[in-house]
Formats: C-alpha cells, structure tokens, sequence
C-alpha cells in the first residue's frame, strides 16, 4: 500500500523534460501571451489588426483545447490513484492508465507547439527576428534584476 502511495506521487507530479524542453514551452507560451495582452509589444513587433485577431483565435482556441485536455488528464490521474490505492491494482489497468496520462501529455505539448508554428506563420520574419529581440531583451531584464535583489534571509 505505502509503494503505491509512492508510486501515486511520483506519477502526479508531472512530466519530466529533458534538454531545456520546459524552457522552451514556457518561452513559446510567455511569448504567444504577451503578443495577445501586451500593447507595447504589439506596437514594437508591428502587428496589424488583422495579425493580432488571428492570433487571438488561436490563442483562446489553443487555451480552451489545453483545458479540456487537462481535465482528461486529471481524470486519468484520478483513475490510477485509485487502482493503485486497491490491495492488489490490475497492472494491465494501471499500465493502460500511465500510457493514456502520457498520451494526453503529448497531446498538450503538441497543441501548444502548433499554436507557436500558427503563430509564426502569422508573422513576417522581420516580425519574428524583432519579437525574439524583444522578448530576450525582456528575459535578460528579469535575470539582471533577480541578480541585482538582495537574497531574503527565510524567517526561523
């Protein structure tokens, strides 16, 4: 019972991304975000109105297609929490559970990196060279200050 507490735990905390994958999906989401919310950004990348409604469509598209399937992925989380908190789970079960979870995060990662290609497409390459301009000069501006911060003492 106590291994398939662990084994539940490890299962739920997510998936591992090797190579910097992790990074990259949140640089594609921060970038998608920005370009739809921030209007300076806009303005510096030189995006027209028409630019900016396709991406909007695929923006909102994309976040309701990732909700519905994150949902499904906490339900088959849910799934094997509960044949494994069983005295003896069915490992044909719990195999076939695992292999959905995952299937479904392959699912997510791919909408998010058709929503980053959609995007590009969208742009001109003049407006993609700037936007990476843009959005590494932002990067670089959150790491100088992070360094710059004194380091809090934690509370004893």
């Amino acid at each position: 019972m106590f291994n398939a507490l662990i084994i539940t735990m490890m299962l739920s905390m997510g998936s591992y991304h090797p190579g910097g994958k992790m990074l990259r999906a949140i640089w594609m989401e921060r970038t998608v975000n920005a370009l739809v919310e921030d209007a300076t950004l806009q303005k510096e990348v030189g995006l027209s109105e028409e630019q900016l409604g396709k991406i909007r469509d695929v923006k909102f598209s994309t976040d309701k297609e990732i909700v519905n399937l994150k949902s499904k992925l906490e339900l088959k989380e849910v799934d094997l929490r509960e044949e494994l908190s069983k005295d003896a789970p069915d490992m044909k079960r719990v195999e076939d559970l695992i292999r959905a979870k995952h299937s479904i995060m392959a699912d997510i990662e791919i909408a998010k990196v058709k929503e980053y290609t959609t995007l590009r497409s969208i742009l001109t390459p003049e407006q993609i060279d700037k936007l990476k301009e843009v959005m590494r000069n932002r990067a670089e501006g959150r790491m100088r200050g992070l360094k710059e911060r004194p380091c809090r003492k934690m509370p004893r």
